[in-house]
């Protein structure tokens, strides 16, 4: 049985029913702004690469997090996946969205650097031993 794909609407009923007085017109924008730049990108399975954001969100409102925290989840991979930079994100949502969207992305980044370290590591004892 497969589950069904989390969408907008629900997330948003599921925000307001532990935040009644959520910022719907910034969950909203997020989301659009979101679903437009990531538009005709489809991840390697073949789905659209929305799906990602949308289940990153769901997770989130499940945690019962903030609007912000929300936002920044349907945004989380414009910087290193879409043609949006730094100053457009800045000029539509502002600095602290921002930051948060950068901050992320420095992970992601440190953490694939890491792996890619810790992948020549395996590499380098493999072929000793091969040796």
């Amino acid at each position: 049985m497969t589950e069904t794909l989390p969408r907008f609407e629900d997330i948003l009923e599921l925000v307001a029913s532990y935040n009644p007085e959520c910022d719907e017109e910034l969950l909203r924008r997020a989301y659009v702004y979101s679903a437009m730049a990531h538009r005709g990108q489809v991840r390697v399975s073949g789905e659209a690469y929305l799906v990602h954001p949308l289940e990153v969100v769901r997770i989130l409102a499940e945690m019962h997090l903030d609007d912000l925290t929300i936002a920044t989840g349907f945004l989380h991979d414009l910087l290193e996946d879409t043609w949006v930079s730094e100053e457009e994100l800045e000029a539509q949502f502002g600095e602290h969205i921002t930051g948060l969207v950068k901050a992320l992305t420095k992970i992601t980044t440190m953490e694939q650097s890491y792996a890619a370290r810790e992948a020549a590591q395996a590499e380098n004892v493999r072929r000793m031993l091969l040796a």
